[in-house]
């Protein structure tokens, strides 16, 4: 079995492209790069942006009931916006929001074809909240970590995660955010100037913090001095800190999955406390009918393993020890990666989309779904099951390729 952060993250190398004299910008979040409006002529008001007279600060919890495969039963959010200024705003959002509950005695949104619109006027301060329930067979196709469990014994898992007997369960951890990325390459000519940024980087690994990581022109500078500047190709992945347990309450055993600094045993299962940047399975033993309970919390981080400096303790000790020309390309490396990383998490916190400067901070938690949430979820696909099928799938094609981009802009 692999522990949680086993895989190692990939690197697809391509051949680079010409290159010229310049310093090397930094990665960017991919928000910052527009898309044309003919790529959605029907769909206009995913072109609208938030308008706000000062920062936003963004707190989102993503919550995640599983059906007994581990697919998505249910997917709600709650979301606590502060905003800062004075005068009209609108926090426009692209969402599959079907419903939103109001919390704390604050202004309701409104939803509106694809969107959740806040809107009214701020003195000074204000706080909105609510809950958003998202459709699940949308956001099965957007959500960064995906969970499956596979049943080896009689009979099948059932809704809240009920084991029929003895068996052995198989729960796989995915994280689904590698994707093709170009980024920049070059010779660089300061290590000094390499040291600070990496630093960042690894302080805010260290602190297994769910705040954005520091990126380009948000906590690190927006280039470093390099000669020779170029491009390549590679797979780059967000890595997710998850935490929690996988446990077979009444009738559990000892779990046979190995132990590591990431995963160790408990009674009927296993805590995990670790960086995924590819799949995990853990395997956890019912000795008679049980039941399985999962209950885990994942954000975007970074990897500290990535950013170990070659000598000393602190990248800027590293630079005082004189390093060799390959420690300091090295160092470049390690430094463009993890901020494409870095940048790459802007994807997916927050969740719906940035609305400009401000604190952002977001997690997703996973459970297994109650028989009533399951039961209800299965129930709308009865009556019409072909044409709703048909539709699904073709609304799922459609999603795959351009939801993505129309949602993280």
């Amino acid at each position: 079995m692999r522990p949680l952060g086993a895989v190692a993250l990939a690197l697809g190398l391509a051949a680079p492209q010409a290159a010229y004299a310049a310093d090397l910008p930094l990665p960017k979040p991919a928000g910052t790069i527009p898309v044309v409006r003919e790529a959605f002529p029907d769909r206009p008001e995913r072109f609208n942006t938030s308008i706000l007279p000062g920062r936003v600060d963004d707190t989102e919890r993503v919550e995640v009931l599983l059906a007994p495969d581990g697919a998505p039963a249910a997917v709600t959010m709650v979301q606590r916006l502060v905003l800062h200024g004075t005068g009209q705003f609108i926090v426009w959002e692209r969402s599959s929001a079907q419903d939103a509950e109001p919390l704390d005695d604050t202004d309701p949104p409104v939803l509106k074809r694809e969107a959740v619109i806040w809107q009214g006027f701020v003195n000074e301060r204000k706080e909105l909240a609510a809950r958003l329930t998202l459709d699940p067979a949308i956001e099965r196709e957007l959500l960064p970590l995906g969970i499956s469990l596979a049943w080896n014994g009689p009979g099948t898992v059932g809704p809240g995660g009920a084991l029929p007997g003895p068996g052995e369960l198989t729960v796989k951890v995915s994280n689904r955010t590698s994707k093709p990325t170009t980024i920049p390459t070059g010779t660089p000519t300061s290590p000094a100037a390499l040291a600070g940024p990496l630093d960042a980087l690894l302080r805010h690994a260290d602190a297994k913090s769910a705040a954005s990581p520091p990126m380009a022109g948000r906590g690190l500078p927006a280039s470093v001095p390099a000669t020779g500047v170029a491009t390549r190709e590679v797979n780059s992945t967000v890595p997710f800190r998850v935490t929690g347990t996988i446990r077979v309450e009444g009738g559990g055993h000892a779990a046979v999955t190995p132990e590591s600094p990431a995963v160790k045993h408990v009674p009927g299962g296993v805590e995990l406390d670790g960086v995924l940047q590819g799949d995990a399975e853990f395997a956890v033993r019912a000795g008679s009918a049980a039941t399985v309970t999962v209950d885990l919390t994942a954000y975007p981080t970074l990897d500290a393993r990535l950013l170990q400096p070659p000598r000393g303790r602190t990248w800027a000790q590293w630079a005082r020890l004189r390093p060799t020309p390959a420690e300091t390309a090295a160092a470049l490396t390690t430094l463009v990666e993890n901020a494409s990383a870095a940048a790459r998490a802007d994807e997916y916190a927050p969740y719906l989309g940035h609305h400009g400067p401000g604190k952002v901070r977001t997690t997703f938690t996973f459970a297994m779904a109650p028989p009533e949430i399951v039961k209800v979820a299965a129930e709308p696909l009865r009556p019409k099951a072909f044409p709703i099928a048909l539709a699904s799938l073709a609304l799922l094609g459609i999603l795959t390729n351009t939801t993505l981009i129309w949602r993280r802009l």
